[in-house]
């Protein structure tokens, strides 16, 4: 199953149709689609990630206590104040714009349109993780974001009996970077998921 699996193929399928996007790839979980699509946007040290103030908590976690280890740096800004966010990325010029389309857990709503903006003014990418929102309510590729994450263990699975994670690209180049760290790193989900 680390080199692929018919029902997890279908999952990874079911999500880019539903996002929109060209390329999927599902975790273990939540935390390992994040962690993936930020190793897949090749960060290197001294390499910096502008994230929302107010994401989810292990989010933050992995960004200073995981990827700071490799000399990555976050700086975080409100994301709600888009003057601030410009402002923030023009002197950052960060890799990574990281928001969330519905914080976790203050429901702060993103304008994914203008941070996407923003994140290619300056050459960066947009990561969106639409755990809580869902492709139902929204879809942050339509809106220029460039990889979207999801917890499926939340919304996706309807009734928290599952562990699962996922990550949808706009591109399709972005998954062989996707695929390789899921092998690599082991964050694989299981087919009984």
């Amino acid at each position: 199953s680390r080199h692929g699996n018919p029902t997890v193929a279908a999952f990874e399928g079911a999500m880019q149709t539903l996002e929109g996007g060209a390329a999927a790839c599902a975790y273990a979980s939540g935390m390992a689609a994040l962690h993936a699509a930020l190793l897949a946007a090749e960060l290197a040290p001294d390499a910096t990630v502008l994230a929302s103030q107010d994401l989810y908590g292990a989010t933050l976690d992995l960004l200073v206590k995981v990827l700071g280890t490799f000399a990555v740096k976050t700086v975080t800004c409100d994301f709600s104040d888009l003057a601030a966010v410009e402002a923030r990325a023009r002197q950052l010029r960060p890799r990574i714009l990281l928001a969330e389309t519905i914080s976790n857990p203050l429901l702060k709503i993103c304008d994914v349109d203008a941070c996407a903006e923003i994140a290619h003014a300056v050459g960066a990418r947009l990561l969106v993780d639409n755990t809580f929102a869902t492709p139902y309510l929204c879809r942050p590729l339509e809106h220029g974001a460039d990889v979207v994450v999801h917890s499926a263990t939340k919304y996706l699975s309807g009734h928290a009996d599952v562990m699962g994670g996922v990550v949808v690209a706009r591109e399709p180049l972005e998954q062989g970077a996707l695929v390789s760290v899921m092998k690599l790193a082991g964050g694989i989900l299981g087919p009984w998921e």
